[in-house]
Protein backbone atom coordinates (compact mmCIF):
# COMPACT_ATOMS: atom_id res chain seq x y z
CA UNK A 1 0.00 0.00 0.00
CA UNK A 2 0.91 3.69 -0.16
CA UNK A 3 2.06 3.88 3.49
CA UNK A 4 4.64 1.18 2.87
CA UNK A 5 5.46 2.47 -0.19
CA UNK A 6 6.50 6.05 1.64
CA UNK A 7 7.72 4.11 4.41
CA UNK A 8 11.11 2.11 2.22
CA UNK A 9 11.16 5.81 0.56
CA UNK A 10 12.14 7.55 3.46
CA UNK A 11 14.42 4.45 4.30
CA UNK A 12 16.15 4.78 1.31
CA UNK A 13 16.29 8.68 1.36
CA UNK A 14 18.15 8.00 4.72
CA UNK A 15 20.26 5.37 3.65
CA UNK A 16 21.17 6.91 0.50
CA UNK A 17 22.67 10.32 2.30
CA UNK A 18 25.22 7.84 4.40
CA UNK A 19 28.94 8.37 3.36
CA UNK A 20 29.45 6.54 0.56
CA UNK A 21 26.23 4.48 -0.38
CA UNK A 22 25.42 6.93 -3.80
CA UNK A 23 28.91 5.82 -5.05
CA UNK A 24 28.33 2.09 -3.87
CA UNK A 25 24.57 1.89 -5.83
CA UNK A 26 26.18 4.09 -8.87
CA UNK A 27 28.99 1.46 -9.01
CA UNK A 28 26.50 -1.56 -8.81
CA UNK A 29 24.56 -0.34 -11.88
CA UNK A 30 27.70 1.00 -14.09
CA UNK A 31 29.13 -2.86 -13.45
CA UNK A 32 25.81 -4.40 -14.38
CA UNK A 33 25.74 -2.34 -17.72
CA UNK A 34 29.42 -2.57 -18.06
CA UNK A 35 29.26 -6.46 -19.44
CA UNK A 36 27.53 -7.78 -22.69
CA UNK A 37 24.36 -9.14 -21.51
CA UNK A 38 24.96 -12.10 -24.10
CA UNK A 39 28.48 -12.45 -22.94
CA UNK A 40 27.12 -13.29 -19.61
CA UNK A 41 24.55 -15.84 -20.65
CA UNK A 42 27.33 -17.64 -23.25
CA UNK A 43 29.74 -17.86 -19.86
CA UNK A 44 26.95 -19.28 -17.63
CA UNK A 45 26.52 -22.92 -16.57
CA UNK A 46 23.54 -24.20 -15.13
CA UNK A 47 23.37 -24.56 -11.00
CA UNK A 48 23.20 -27.77 -9.60
CA UNK A 49 22.33 -27.06 -6.37
CA UNK A 50 19.02 -26.25 -4.64
CA UNK A 51 17.63 -23.01 -5.78
CA UNK A 52 14.66 -20.67 -4.45
CA UNK A 53 13.57 -18.11 -6.06
CA UNK A 54 11.46 -15.48 -3.92
CA UNK A 55 9.41 -13.30 -6.35
CA UNK A 56 7.08 -9.93 -5.40
CA UNK A 57 4.69 -10.20 -7.73
CA UNK A 58 3.64 -6.18 -7.64
CA UNK A 59 7.88 -5.39 -8.67
CA UNK A 60 7.22 -2.59 -11.06
CA UNK A 61 10.65 -2.89 -12.68
CA UNK A 62 10.51 -6.67 -13.72
CA UNK A 63 8.00 -9.25 -14.81
CA UNK A 64 6.96 -12.27 -13.57
CA UNK A 65 8.13 -14.35 -16.14
CA UNK A 66 11.49 -13.38 -15.54
CA UNK A 67 11.53 -15.63 -12.32
CA UNK A 68 11.48 -18.60 -13.92
CA UNK A 69 15.23 -19.92 -13.81
CA UNK A 70 14.10 -22.22 -16.59
CA UNK A 71 17.35 -24.30 -17.88
CA UNK A 72 19.48 -22.23 -15.36
CA UNK A 73 18.19 -23.99 -12.57
CA UNK A 74 16.68 -26.84 -13.37
CA UNK A 75 14.03 -28.19 -10.23
CA UNK A 76 14.28 -24.16 -8.84
CA UNK A 77 11.17 -23.33 -6.92
CA UNK A 78 9.84 -19.94 -7.56
CA UNK A 79 7.60 -18.28 -4.70
CA UNK A 80 5.71 -15.80 -5.46
CA UNK A 81 4.41 -13.12 -2.73
CA UNK A 82 1.18 -11.50 -4.74
CA UNK A 83 1.21 -8.30 -2.77
CA UNK A 84 4.63 -6.89 -2.55
CA UNK A 85 7.13 -5.60 -5.18
CA UNK A 86 10.85 -5.59 -6.06
CA UNK A 87 12.59 -5.41 -2.30
CA UNK A 88 10.68 -8.51 -1.30
CA UNK A 89 13.27 -8.49 2.08
CA UNK A 90 12.46 -5.63 2.53
CA UNK A 91 8.78 -5.19 2.28
CA UNK A 92 8.17 -9.34 4.02
CA UNK A 93 10.78 -9.84 5.90
CA UNK A 94 9.02 -12.25 8.07
CA UNK A 95 7.20 -13.98 4.60
CA UNK A 96 10.70 -13.90 3.13
CA UNK A 97 12.43 -15.64 6.62
CA UNK A 98 9.88 -18.14 7.06
CA UNK A 99 10.39 -19.15 2.97
CA UNK A 100 13.89 -19.11 3.65
CA UNK A 101 13.96 -21.71 6.81
CA UNK A 102 11.17 -24.03 5.10
CA UNK A 103 13.80 -24.51 2.44
CA UNK A 104 16.53 -25.36 4.58
CA UNK A 105 14.41 -27.51 6.31
CA UNK A 106 13.61 -29.57 3.17
CA UNK A 107 17.27 -29.94 1.69
CA UNK A 108 18.18 -30.39 5.26
CA UNK A 109 15.63 -33.73 5.60
CA UNK A 110 16.92 -34.77 2.36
Amino acid sequence: DSSTSRGLGDVYKRQGLQPGAMRASMSYYTALLASDPEDTVRNATPLDIPTSVIWGAKDPAFDRQLASPGEWAPGAKVHFLEDVGHFVHLEAPDRVAELMLQELADYSSK
